[in-house]
């Protein structure tokens, strides 16, 4: 027990080199008896892992063959000696000051879950996700879930600190999904929390890369991967009896949707023709109709309507079924 921390911060790294300095630099200077760091390496090909050991010998190093980001995690899950888990990517950093005396405060009230503000930098501009107060909640995620996950990303794991044993009960950890698997751990995790802390507070900066999801190669699974996602997160808000026509289901499908018709073009290298949108579309449409009838409102088909032509189609398909 002697080797008993309040908080595990885990970084998954691969080919990081570029990025890991800020990160690690950001968690470095507000280091204490209370925190350890672990960083674990996913294969890098690079200087990634000589830049950690060299320059942030008190942070804890381990190796892995390329297992994939959510195996990364799973292992600092299992090494981690803290109360609490915190995940950092290696292309962003913690806010200055993030770790300060009333944080450490707040972690030693024994929550589930916390959950914080973040910036988010694109493209050398930055806006802030945050709540206007600070509050807290027990049992009742019910009158809390929209609100709560309106002002802020429910998919993303470094927005949130959660407690271990909440992630032991659960019996859950990152999938294999190459996209999704952040957004299922929490889908499985919340149900475990019963009490929960939101902060005011920005502790993280979230680093946006221009069109990263462009460049990465089509994803035969994704359809998959997403509908059980969906179904997952569906059981979720009915667990909780709040009605899915709500607008965090409508972001998540919005989302989903997009994320569809790029993998779309990325199949066909972008030389599409119109034989082949059409039966792609329709594959969409009757693959996503359930959800697309369940969720879809007026005011949320207008932002889809604008973002895409594929999503102008579904609309269309629906209403005309409706």
């Amino acid at each position: 027990m002697k080797n008993k921390k309040l908080l595990s911060i885990i970084i998954p790294t691969h080919n990081s080199e570029k990025t890991i300095r800020e990160c690690l630099s950001s968690i470095y200077c507000q280091l204490n008896k209370n925190i350890e760091v672990i960083v674990i390496d996913d294969g890098s090909t690079d200087k990634t892992v000589n830049v950690v050991k060299n320059e942030f010998s008190k942070f804890n190093v381990y190796c892995q063959n390329c297992k994939g980001v959510g195996a990364a995690r799973n292992l600092g899950i299992s090494l981690a000696q803290g109360q609490y888990i915190w995940f950092v990517d290696s292309d962003d950093s913690i806010a200055v000051n993030a770790i300060s005396l009333d944080f450490l405060n707040i972690l030693r009230k024994d929550y589930d879950l916390i959950i914080f503000g973040f910036s988010k930098n694109k493209d050398g501009n930055s806006s802030l996700v945050k709540f206007e107060e600070s509050f807290s909640f027990k049992n009742n995620w019910h009158d809390n879930f929209e609100n709560v996950f309106s002002n802020t990303d429910l998919n993303p794991p470094w927005n949130k600190i959660y407690n271990k044993e909440i992630i032991k009960k659960s019996n859950t950890g990152f999938g294999a999904f190459r996209s999704g698997e952040d957004a299922l751990f929490n889908y499985k995790i919340i149900p475990y929390t019963h009490r929960i802390y939101v902060s005011s507070k920005v502790l993280y900066n979230y680093n946006l890369f221009v069109n990263s999801s462009y460049k990465k190669a089509w994803n035969e699974n994704l359809r998959t991967n997403n509908l059980e996602r969906l179904s997952i997160l569906y059981k979720l808000i009915n667990s909780f009896d709040i009605n899915t026509n709500n607008c965090i289901l409508n972001s998540e499908l919005n989302d989903t949707l997009l994320g569809e018709e790029i993998n779309i073009f990325k199949k066909y290298k972008g030389e599409i023709n119109f034989k082949k949108y059409s039966y792609e579309m329709n594959s969409l449409l009757k693959d996503y109709n359930i959800y697309l009838r369940k969720t879809l409102n007026k005011q949320s088909i207008k932002g889809l309507v604008v973002r895409s032509k594929v999503l102008s189609y579904l609309f269309i398909k629906i209403c005309k079924g409706r």
